[in-house]
């Protein structure tokens, strides 16, 4: 690990948020932006993390929607369901690199009608990545396991 590098630090709906890398791991502070009750402190291994891997961390989730940072080389930014495979993609918008709201599955209860994942596309075509509740979201791929 080396010295922290400050990846992000600014306002994000209502709360405060830090990010932080240091060559092993992302850490993430985020606290409400009128006090400092129910402050947040996340950290994630990046480690083995490049090119798509480390295309976006979780930025903010606030009311069931989730925002991501992402890297410089992301050009666009939409929302998919993977329950619904024919349907368009909704662009979400990327501003300084950050995503716009993404309805959030994670959290979500009952039955399964929807599946909402992140499609960034890049220099190297588009990925999808899912919010699956922690600090850096899953990449999904095709293929039979290796």
């Amino acid at each position: 690990a080396g010295p922290p590098q400050l990846l992000y630090a600014g306002t994000v709906d209502a709360a405060r948020v830090v990010i932080l890398y240091d060559g092993l791991r992302i850490v993430r502070y985020a606290e409400p932006q009128d006090s400092t009750a129910g402050a947040a402190l996340d950290f994630a291994r990046v480690d083995g993390a490049s090119g798509p891997e480390a295309s976006a961390v979780v930025l903010d989730r606030s009311d069931g929607n989730v925002r991501y940072l992402t890297a410089p080389w992301v050009r666009a930014a939409a929302q998919r369901d993977l329950l619904k495979p024919t349907s368009a993609a909704l662009d979400l918008g990327l501003s300084d690199g950050v995503t716009g709201p993404l309805a959030g599955t994670a959290r979500q209860t009952g039955a399964c009608t929807s599946w909402r994942v992140l499609r960034l596309t890049g220099d190297g075509g588009s990925q999808l990545l899912s919010d699956l509740g922690e600090l850096v979201p899953a990449r999904l791929t095709t293929g039979r396991p290796a």
